[in-house]
């Protein structure tokens, strides 16, 4: 019965899937990127997480070798050793993250720092919360150097000029740096012997994030994550305490 719930929801949730992120939202991926609570780091080790993207090949880029969008992701989570709060149930953790981007030929790019910290806690025995918050700062650049304006073109002969007549021609105009902030959470537990569940929240972009570029002003939307993990063992004698199997469902 559990596994025909299982491939029932798998497919009646992949009709409203419509979305394309930088990276991959699996939490074992990226996980930083879903929900800033998993800084809290509850397994008190630390880690390393790459993501890189090079798609679109087809279209012009800065080069024949790479896409015309370009995304790296470095993400590092690390425990803090406190004497009043660190063991086995309980713990505090942080967290660092660096984003670039690339667009179109190499003209537009993005590099963003995110720092978070987190705390996890038990509530019960099987029941454990984590949450956590930080601030992220983020600079677009644009490079003016090969683009063509209005103004550079000839209504007549359809020529274009060197310089434009009215616009400013700037080899590199950075944007102002923005500021925002992030916090969510999520609970972690067993429904049962064999079933184990977590589900979680993660708000970004919480604040005036403004991105600037020659006084014209637009602000980032905010970014709301909902994320929910089911994992079934369903041939483990004693389910998730001991005795792992190799077969298990994972709903993500």
């Amino acid at each position: 019965m559990i596994k025909k719930l299982f491939i029932l929801l798998f497919f009646i949730n992949g009709v409203f899937l419509s979305a394309q992120d930088p990276v991959w939202n699996n939490i074992q991926h990226s996980p930083l990127y879903l929900n800033p609570a998993y800084s809290s780091n509850p397994g008190e080790s630390s880690a390393f997480y790459y993501n890189t993207r090079n798609q679109w090949l087809n279209l012009p880029g800065p080069n024949r070798y790479a896409g015309s969008h370009q995304f790296n992701q470095y993400s590092y989570i690390s425990p803090i050793c406190t004497p009043w709060l660190k063991g086995r149930y309980n713990g505090i953790g942080t967290s660092f993250q660096i984003n670039t981007s690339r667009a179109g030929e190499g003209r537009l790019g993005f590099t963003g720092f995110s720092h978070d910290f987190g705390l996890y806690q038990r509530l019960g025995r099987n029941t454990y919360l984590a949450f956590g918050m930080g601030y992220s700062l983020g600079q677009y650049t644009l490079d003016w150097d090969n683009l063509t304006f209005s103004s550079q073109l000839d209504p007549y002969l359809g020529l274009v000029n060197s310089s434009p007549i009215i616009n400013p021609r700037y080899p590199s105009a950075p944007s102002n740096i923005s500021r925002s902030g992030q916090f969510g959470g999520f609970i972690n537990g067993n429904l049962s012997r064999k079933l184990n569940y977590r589900f979680g929240y993660g708000y970004f972009h919480f604040g005036p994030e403004i991105v600037t570029f020659f006084d014209q002003s637009e602000r980032i939307s905010p970014r709301h994550s909902l994320h929910g993990t089911l994992k079934f063992f369903p041939k483990s004698k004693s389910g998730l305490r001991k005795d792992f199997q190799a077969n298990y469902w994972v709903l993500q």
